[in-house]
């Protein structure tokens, strides 16, 4: 486990809660040869920065690392220091955890830290495209660290500042309705302007499981295995769907078997019912 081992071998992290940390996470390295860790230690040797994640995360970053999401919403911990996940999407279209960290500060200087060590756990691999709830020191450090990356925002982000800036009901259903639809610019725009005059996703999952797994009173150690234990419950999920993926065939209800036929043995579950929609779609335009 890079730094946690060799940087950090002979000295000892001041704080009970921190070496129990460190040493748990040692132990992981010690049965995952593709685990890494590092951290960064103040001139008192107490733990401040600190980024893990398990072999199974750099494999799932290797294969679905084009898209990343980075949040850093989170602050369910006992020190009030700012979790950090890095997520994406498998080709089932579920979320896959790449990473985990937690910061001494929400600055660039700590981002962009947290970035770079991102970066070298998962080979210098670039994600094509960055999601993220809008911090502007976030951007900065993405710009920095990212630089070809395309930032874009999270819609579940911008729909829960807008129910906590915005009262009127109305226009915050309409405002969901507009920014999960998909729509050209210009009937966006229409839209949008509509809806002014007249008055979840990816993230939203994971904030829901950080709630029923991780306690605001947990020890660094304790928040460690809550967090492998939500994790656990993505990777879960994903093995149920690719047994079904596999082993199981759909009915086929379309007009068109042997295509739809075609798109079930050739995409997984869950991309196959939305391939359908499609393939439904065009048979109705046929009728």
């Amino acid at each position: 486990m890079y730094n946690l081992i060799t940087q950090h071998k002979k000295e000892k992290v001041k704080g009970g809660d921190a070496n129990a940390a460190i040493s748990y996470l040692r132990g992981k390295a010690g049965n995952d040869s593709y685990f890494f860790g590092k951290c960064t230690l103040s001139n008192e040797n107490r733990l401040e920065n600190l980024f893990w994640d398990d072999g199974t995360s750099r494999i799932d970053y290797e294969c679905f690392g084009d898209v990343l999401t980075f949040d850093s919403t989170y602050n369910r911990n006992v020190y009030n220091k700012p979790l950090v996940i890095f997520s994406g999407s498998n080709h089932h279209g579920q979320t896959v955890i790449f990473g985990c960290g937690l910061l001494v500060n929400e600055d660039i200087g700590s981002y962009k830290w947290l970035l770079e060590t991102f970066l070298e756990a998962m080979g210098s691999k670039h994600p094509t495209a960055v999601v993220t709830d809008g911090d502007l020191l976030m951007r900065e450090a993405i710009k920095q660290v990212f630089p070809y990356a395309t930032h874009r925002l999270c819609a579940w982000h911008l729909h829960r500042n807008a129910c906590e800036k915005v009262k009127n009901s109305g226009f915050l259903n309409d405002f969901k309705k507009l920014i999960y639809a998909n729509m050209s610019v210009a009937e966006f725009q229409v839209m949008w302007e509509d809806m002014v005059a007249r008055t979840t996703s990816q993230c939203e999952g994971i904030n829901s499981l950080i709630k029923a797994y991780v306690r605001k009173k947990d020890t660094l150690l304790e928040f460690i295995n809550n967090m492998e234990t939500m994790v656990s419950h993505y990777r879960n999920n994903e093995r149920v769907t690719e047994f079904n993926s596999k082993y199981t065939d759909p009915v086929l209800v379309t007009s068109l078997p042997i295509l739809e036929d075609f798109a079930a043995k050739t995409f997984t579950r869950n991309i196959f019912w939305e391939v359908r929609k499609e393939i439904e779609g065009a048979c109705a335009m046929n009728t």
